[in-house]
């Protein structure tokens, strides 16, 4: 049948069709299908039912039948010790069946039949029998089939019941047998001895007797058929309330929708075929005729639109080619990359790719330079090289043309139409000059969301870019960013190696500095010291005046060195302070004029409301000098040497790629010359030690290498350009701090004011050094108590009645340190202080403790004025000190 509508008069099943001329609904089909359903389910209900019934009944009546056997054997107890022990003690009698065996009470059978006898008589129907397969009355043996299964049955199960549903004078009853194995001796004796026993040998548990109940199932059975028939009843009306909830669902879920649903359909195709004629017309109550017809006519609209689909598929198909032409020159470039091949050359392969692909189209490429404003030339092979180097350089903003803006906005930026857009109006000229009308361009980003360049698509007529070109940008900016962040990752790491190499050599030089600096110190002590003496001691006029000044100066000299080399190798102790830079250049100022002379113009940029920074002022002196003496030098015919200062926040990027400072607040000191400049090979090696493109005996090339490594030493880091004829700027970076400068300059006490009368406890364990330093403070007037070693100070303080004022000590010596001694001297002698004094370098010097704040500390060497000021600025100091 199918599908096809039944016609009237027809017959289905073999049963005649009532269906009136219009189609059945699927609600009326569903109805007819679901009778034979609802028979079956009706009918199963029943048996279950029934069966559940039968289960039921047997299990009321088993339950009366246990209830009675329990009550029938309760009353035989209480009869048995009760009733007639006091009707024997009362003189009545038990009739003649009543036996006594061996003395003993009459048997539990007989108290057991007489009593289930009472009960049948007081029941509503119900019999009970006493019965034993070895009954004593015949009357009370094994009589019907019933009996003969159950007590089998119990005597494989001593402790079970049997019962069955039976038939008893044409009534249906109820019968159960509950039976047990004797477990009395009474019951034995009395089985053996009684004349018409079966047997007479019986033992315990031989013997099985039990209580047969019938109980009537005419009122149980009445009630079971009741419940069936409203079990049926009620379950016809759930069937035919389910079936009707079912026709009604049907109609509002499954036939309204089928034929809203045909009605689309219909009008899916009509879109193509035009509406559905007469002769197409189906009943309007079949809805499934009305969905075929539909359908056949969508399948033809269907196919109309396969074959406008395969001209689809050949499109797609030829965009899959590109698309794959497009990945093979990725992959390409990305072979390029990772074989570390030139950055220009990716760059090029880059901007070549997307002019293959997209027609008519004039790429380039433009890198960010390092101060993050200024965009240049990476790879333009298509545009004209003059174009090109017309924009190396320019500077990001709002409206820098395409690729400026993009970068600045980090966007694409898409300008269809040069000739009239705003954000072309500094360029525009230049653009239509070359022939060029269009431009879109796109940030290059890392992988850290840093912008590293701009591409750039131009074109030689208005043109606004098609979703291919945006897809293909993205792409190829992706790589751009892959390869320069790539290359300056290798940059960053032959600097990062550079640096390394630098710092080690530096640290050799630091090691050999600081492992000589202590001996070497205490030799020019012993020499300064000494010539100081003599030539105070000498006459204007003597003729060994000259020599002695001579050994003076070279000792002098040879100070300077020891204290460059501990400069550069950042082991010099230093005294920080809180500075205001453009105090200091001011104070210079007048000093560094006459040390450039005449022909060089000085010239000072000083920003207002500079920031402080944290460092020995001594030394950033020393750090300005020799930037201006390096300016000088390189300008042998005069120039302008410019000194310049301002707050500066300097960035990762920076910071990373030019210094090893770290990425804060700071304060910038730049010193900038129109000298010869340097080549790039010279500026790689101008911080080495002893490195100089002076001539011969002209310099030690220790100038920059101690601005190094001060300005290291000191937490800040420096910075240099130039460029060969066009001059040389260091910049020279602090990290700025947020509290007020200290008080600085030097002391002003007349020299009358240098001598003293105290006592002074000299330990020192060099004994030149010992014996020029005694020397000194004798000839200012002090008494000087010696002693070479800690110990020798404990006896020395010990022997001397009077008081030390103050203990001029060594930081390191054998056995003892300095600092130790003072600690444990402060017991015996607390208003005692102490200036510490030391030719080791810096680290050594903290390892020991003494360059708190508190304390007073002198680096050797040291001339004999230095030594005098410093320790009447001690003694004359109010409080403790050491």
């Amino acid at each position: 049948m199918g599908d096809e509508p039944l016609k009237a008069g027809r017959k289905w099943y073999g049963v005649p069709s009532l269906r009136p001329k219009r189609g059945w609904s699927i609600g009326t089909k569903l109805l007819v299908l679901t009778l034979p359903l609802i028979a079956a389910v009706t009918g199963l209900a029943a048996w279950a039912v029934h069966e559940r019934n039968t289960a039921n009944l047997h299990e009321k009546l088993t339950h009366r039948a246990r209830s009675l056997h329990t009550q029938i054997m309760a009353d035989r107890q209480y009869y048995a010790s009760v009733i007639v022990p006091r009707l024997i003690e009362l003189g009545g009698s038990l009739g003649p069946e009543y036996k006594q065996v061996h003395g003993q009470f009459p048997l539990p059978a007989t108290f057991v039949r007489e009593v289930a006898e009472l009960t049948a008589v007081a029941g509503d129907g119900y019999t009970a029998n006493l019965i034993s397969p070895w009954a004593i009355n015949p009357d009370k043996g094994v009589k019907d089939l019933f009996q003969r299964d159950a007590f089998a049955s119990l005597m494989k199960n001593p402790t079970r019941q049997f019962f069955r549903a039976d038939t008893i004078e044409g009534r249906a009853v109820m019968r159960v047998l509950m039976a047990d194995l004797a477990s009395a001796q009474s019951c034995v004796d009395c089985h053996n001895a009684h004349s018409q026993s079966p047997r007479h040998d019986f033992k315990l548990n031989d013997l099985m007797g039990g209580l047969e109940i019938v109980i009537p199932m005419d009122q149980y059975v009445k009630e079971s058929r009741r419940d069936l028939v409203l079990t049926l009843a009620g379950e016809a009306g759930l069937c035919l309330l389910i079936v009707g909830i079912v026709v009604l669902g049907t109609q509002q879920t499954v036939t309204r929708p089928l034929a809203r649903l045909a009605e689309r359909m219909r009008a899916f195709a009509g879109m193509e075929k035009g509406p559905l004629t007469q002769a197409d017309a189906v009943p309007s109550g079949d809805e499934v005729a009305r969905l075929d017809k539909t359908f056949g006519t969508m399948v033809e609209t269907i196919a109309h639109q396969a074959n406008e689909l395969r001209d689809a598929n050949a499109r797609l198909e030829q965009q899959v080619m590109e698309r794959t032409r497009v990945l093979q020159g990725q992959t390409d470039v990305l072979g390029l990359v990772a074989q570390s091949h030139p950055l220009p050359e990716i760059l090029d392969a880059l901007v070549r790719l997307f002019e293959q692909q997209s027609d008519r189209s004039l790429c380039s490429i433009l890198l960010l330079d390092a101060d993050e404003i200024h965009l240049r030339h990476g790879a333009a092979p298509s545009l004209p090289a003059s174009y090109n180097q017309a924009i190396d350089g320019i500077a990001i903003g709002p409206t820098a043309g395409s690729c400026g803006t993009a970068v600045y906005r980090r966007e694409l930026v898409i300008v269809s139409d040069i000739a009239s857009d705003p954000l072309w109006a500094d360029y525009r000229d230049l653009a239509l000059r070359y022939g060029l009308r269009a431009c879109y361009s796109t940030s290059i980003l890392s992988a850290s969301g840093g912008v590293l360049g701009a591409f750039a698509v131009y074109y030689r007529e208005p043109y606004q870019p098609a979703p291919h070109d945006l897809d293909l940008i993205a792409r190829v900016t992706h790589i751009a960013g892959i390869a320069i962040e790539r290359e300056r990752a290798e940059e960053a790491l032959r600097q990062s190696e550079e640096q390394l190499r630098q710092a080690q050599k530096m640290e050799s030089v630091g090691r050999m500095a600081g492992g000589l600096a202590h001996d070497f110190n205490n030799l020019l002590m012993v020499v300064g010291g000494y010539s100081q003496i003599i030539l105070g001691r000498l006459g204007a006029d003597d003729p060994l005046r000259g020599e002695v000044e001579e050994i003076a100066k070279a000792g002098k000299r040879a100070a300077a060195l020891t204290h460059q080399l501990l400069a550069f190798s950042r082991k010099q102790v230093l005294v920080s302070k809180v500075l205001d830079l453009n105090a200091v250049v001011t104070n210079m100022e007048s000093l560094l004029r006459r040390l450039i002379g005449e022909d060089i113009t000085l010239r000072t940029a000083l920003s207002p409301g500079l920031g402080h920074v944290r460092a020995d002022p001594s030394q950033i002196e020393q750090v300005m000098m020799n930037l201006v003496v390096n300016a000088r030098d390189a300008m042998p015919r005069g120039g302008q040497l410019t000194i310049e200062t301002a707050n500066v926040e300097l960035g990762k990027p920076y910071v990373r790629r030019f210094l090893t400072s770290t990425p804060s607040p700071h304060v910038m000191l730049a010193v900038s010359d129109t000298g010869c400049g340097m080549d790039k090979a010279t500026q790689a090696r101008i911080f080495e030690p002893f490195f100089t493109t002076k001539e011969q005996g002209q310099g030690t090339g220790l100038g920059l290498a101690t601005v190094y490594g001060i300005v290291k030493q000191s937490g800040g880091g420096i910075w240099v350009y130039s460029e060969v004829g066009n001059g040389t700027t260091f910049k020279v970076y602090l990290p700025r701090v947020e509290e007020a400068p200290d008080a600085t300059g030097p002391s002003t006490s007349p020299a009358g004011e240098l001598h003293g009368s105290e006592t002074i406890l000299l330990v020192e364990d060099d004994e030149g050094v010992r014996k020029v330093t005694t020397k000194i403070l004798k000839t200012h007037g002090y008494t000087v108590l010696e002693a070479g070693r800690g110990e020798d100070a404990f006896r020395v303080s010990g022997r001397h009645d009077g008081p030390i004022s103050l203990m001029v000590t060594d930081v390191v010596m054998p056995g003892m340190s300095g600092r130790e001694l003072a600690e444990r001297l402060r017991s015996s002698r607390p208003g005692m202080k102490v200036l510490f004094i030391s030719g080791y370098t810096d680290d050594t010097v903290v390892r020991y403790g003494v360059l708190e704040a508190r304390m007073a500390f002198l680096q050797k060497p040291f001339t004999p004025s230095v030594l005098a000021r410093k320790v009447r600025e001690v003694l004359d100091a109010p409080g403790k000190q050491g």
